[in-house]
Protein backbone atom coordinates (compact mmCIF):
# COMPACT_ATOMS: atom_id res chain seq x y z
CA UNK A 1 0.00 0.00 0.00
CA UNK A 2 1.77 3.31 -0.80
CA UNK A 3 2.48 5.59 1.83
CA UNK A 4 0.32 8.83 2.08
CA UNK A 5 1.80 12.51 2.01
CA UNK A 6 5.16 11.20 1.58
CA UNK A 7 5.71 9.43 4.08
CA UNK A 8 8.21 7.11 4.42
CA UNK A 9 8.34 3.62 6.60
CA UNK A 10 8.96 5.28 9.61
CA UNK A 11 5.58 6.97 9.22
CA UNK A 12 7.27 10.76 9.07
CA UNK A 13 7.88 12.94 6.41
CA UNK A 14 11.44 13.62 4.95
CA UNK A 15 13.24 11.86 7.52
CA UNK A 16 12.63 14.60 10.15
CA UNK A 17 12.43 13.72 13.78
CA UNK A 18 12.45 15.62 16.42
CA UNK A 19 14.18 15.50 20.20
CA UNK A 20 11.60 16.71 22.95
CA UNK A 21 12.78 17.58 26.70
CA UNK A 22 11.81 19.39 29.29
CA UNK A 23 13.33 22.34 29.74
CA UNK A 24 12.66 25.49 33.13
CA UNK A 25 10.58 27.59 30.79
CA UNK A 26 8.47 24.45 29.55
CA UNK A 27 8.91 22.21 26.87
CA UNK A 28 11.29 22.42 23.77
CA UNK A 29 11.21 19.96 20.30
CA UNK A 30 14.68 20.17 18.52
CA UNK A 31 13.96 19.03 14.92
CA UNK A 32 16.55 17.31 13.00
CA UNK A 33 16.28 20.18 10.47
CA UNK A 34 17.93 22.64 13.39
CA UNK A 35 14.59 24.17 14.19
CA UNK A 36 13.30 24.27 17.37
CA UNK A 37 9.90 24.83 18.73
CA UNK A 38 9.58 25.50 22.50
CA UNK A 39 6.18 26.05 24.30
CA UNK A 40 5.24 25.83 28.42
CA UNK A 41 2.12 23.94 27.05
CA UNK A 42 2.60 20.25 26.46
CA UNK A 43 -0.34 20.13 24.01
CA UNK A 44 0.06 23.41 22.43
CA UNK A 45 3.66 21.75 21.57
CA UNK A 46 2.10 18.44 20.47
CA UNK A 47 -0.19 20.62 17.97
CA UNK A 48 2.84 22.80 16.75
CA UNK A 49 4.62 19.39 16.26
CA UNK A 50 1.63 18.03 13.93
CA UNK A 51 1.86 21.38 11.92
CA UNK A 52 5.30 20.63 11.21
CA UNK A 53 4.44 17.74 9.41
CA UNK A 54 5.42 15.45 11.84
CA UNK A 55 4.10 11.95 13.49
CA UNK A 56 4.29 10.67 16.69
CA UNK A 57 6.71 8.04 15.38
CA UNK A 58 9.70 10.68 14.67
CA UNK A 59 9.52 11.37 18.32
CA UNK A 60 12.59 10.95 20.37
CA UNK A 61 12.59 11.63 24.29
CA UNK A 62 15.72 11.30 26.71
CA UNK A 63 15.08 8.35 28.99
CA UNK A 64 15.35 9.31 32.83
CA UNK A 65 18.60 7.87 32.95
CA UNK A 66 20.06 10.99 30.55
CA UNK A 67 19.02 13.44 33.37
CA UNK A 68 16.41 16.22 34.60
CA UNK A 69 15.70 17.05 30.74
CA UNK A 70 13.69 14.03 30.49
CA UNK A 71 10.00 13.81 30.18
CA UNK A 72 8.24 11.94 32.67
CA UNK A 73 6.27 9.24 31.83
CA UNK A 74 2.63 10.75 31.83
CA UNK A 75 4.18 13.62 29.57
CA UNK A 76 5.48 11.48 26.86
CA UNK A 77 1.97 9.76 26.62
CA UNK A 78 0.12 13.08 26.81
CA UNK A 79 2.50 13.81 23.71
CA UNK A 80 2.45 10.70 21.71
CA UNK A 81 -1.31 10.52 21.90
CA UNK A 82 -2.25 14.34 21.28
CA UNK A 83 -0.01 14.24 18.22
CA UNK A 84 -1.62 10.60 17.10
CA UNK A 85 -5.11 12.21 17.45
CA UNK A 86 -4.18 15.76 16.03
CA UNK A 87 -2.38 13.76 13.16
CA UNK A 88 -5.58 11.78 12.04
CA UNK A 89 -6.76 15.71 10.46
CA UNK A 90 -10.09 17.21 10.55
CA UNK A 91 -13.13 15.24 11.68
CA UNK A 92 -11.02 12.90 14.07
Amino acid sequence: MPKSNAQDDLGFLGGVTATVVLTPSGFTAHLSTGEVLKNPDLVALADMLVAAGLTAQALRMPDWREGDHALLTGQKIALVQRMRHGSLGPGR
